[in-house]
């Protein structure tokens, strides 16, 4: 399941800083459930001189103890590495902020996993660009 994500400037130029993040909670079955993961459109990071990530999984319903949050990186915004370019496991009802090196890349996604065999969740992630 592919998030859309809600782009807002939330410093005003200059420094540009955009934030973008689901409308609501993206809620993820058990991990054996239909929707365990979800991931979101590209953010574009070229030419950011920070990046900041925001897990928040502090949501009504985040039950699970055991949520994955993983970003790839991207130079068309389609074709996407295999492999993470950043990851964080979480517990149970944390509100987490990562900086993060920004990548030599012109995109990025987050992907959310509940690793959880028991217990659905939700999450908000956000990613803060700023240029």
């Amino acid at each position: 399941m592919t998030v859309s994500l809600v782009e807002t400037d939330i410093l005003g130029d200059p420094p540009q800083v955009i934030q973008y993040m689901p409308e609501s909670d993206v809620s993820l079955t058990v991990s054996g459930g239909a929707t365990p993961s979800a991931d979101s459109e590209a953010v574009e990071v070229a030419g950011a001189s920070e990046l900041t990530v925001v897990f928040d999984h502090n949501r009504s319903g985040s039950d699970s103890t055991d949520i994955d949050l993983e970003l790839y990186t991207s130079l068309d915004g389609s074709e996407w590495d295999t492999e993470p370019f950043w990851g964080q496991n979480l517990g149970a009802s944390k509100r987490k902020t990562y900086p993060v090196t920004p990548p030599n890349t012109k995109y990025v996604k987050w992907v959310a996993t509940n690793n959880d065999a028991v217990n659905a969740t939700a999450v908000k992630p956000v990613v803060v660009v700023k240029r």
